[in-house]
């Protein structure tokens, strides 16, 4: 099975159930399903980045957990970060700094953003369109979730990271597969649904909330131009207890199938 979804709600829309790092060349159909599509919609515009905010004064990670930070530390600088990035790492929110770790392992692993079906479809889109912007991914995640569900959650990536490069070829291999819920399960989302509603909100329910209203507008202007729309957002939220596609169905009455 593919990770392409379609609905006879909406038959002029696809949406790709992607996986934001990659190893290699991406399998053709997803460069033709990208052809064949006249507008295409991300999570978000990928080539004009933001870097995290920093958190407000006094709670920095060297302030609130002076022992986690001289670990992260040590982490970062192992992991090929020099000492002024690693110095920029103490400002950040504890769950950027778990993703940055994240990223440098995987990339040490040869898995890579830019290779990613997000990054590389980006690339070949002249005018992408997309459900959030930096700021609002950042508030929703970063600045509106717990910084003890933060830090306790970057614990748990540090003990982990040398799992990491597995998880990603186990994931990788499930998204080839077609199967949503095991890349879910295999990048542990399933675990931090249980153990950090928080952060299992941010990441999904609540950015699905902001998703849902631009969704809606792009699916219907495609059908009055005659659009064909392609919608690109990682496979995770295509699966589990908060799927966006559920979300589809209950509030436009969308109703999205594998094919």
């Amino acid at each position: 099975r593919s990770m392409l979804w379609r609905s006879d709600d909406a038959p002029h829309v696809l949406i790709l159930g992607s996986i934001h790092f990659w190893d290699g060349a991406l399998p053709d159909w997803i460069l033709e399903v990208h052809g064949g599509a006249d507008a295409i919609v991300f999570e978000s515009d990928i080539r004009n980045p933001m870097p995290p905010p920093c958190v407000p004064p006094g709670l920095s990670l060297t302030a609130l957990d002076s022992e986690l930070w001289l670990i992260v530390e040590g982490t970062a600088l192992g992991l090929g970060l020099d000492a002024q990035a690693v110095h920029e790492l103490s400002d950040q929110y504890p769950f950027a700094i778990g993703g940055r770790l994240g990223a440098l392992s995987l990339t040490q692993a040869g898995a890579h953003f830019e290779q990613g079906p997000d990054a590389v479809l980006t690339e070949r889109t002249s005018n992408p369109l997309s459900l959030e912007t930096f700021p609002e991914f950042y508030r929703i995640l970063y600045q509106e979730t717990s910084l003890a569900e933060q830090i306790a959650s970057l614990r748990i990536t540090i003990k982990q990271l040398g799992e990491l490069p597995k998880r990603f070829l186990r994931a990788l291999e499930n998204w080839r597969m077609g199967e949503p819920e095991a890349v879910l399960d295999a990048l542990g989302f399933s675990r931090h649904f249980n153990e950090f509603p928080g952060l299992a909100a941010g990441l999904f329910a609540n950015r699905h909330k902001l998703w849902l209203p631009r969704a809606e507008y792009y699916i219907r202007r495609a059908a009055e131009l005659g659009h064909r729309l392609l919608i690109v957002v990682g496979c995770s939220h295509l699966a589990g207890p908060q799927t966006f596609l559920a979300d589809l169905r209950d509030r436009y009455g969308y109703k999205f199938r594998r094919f």
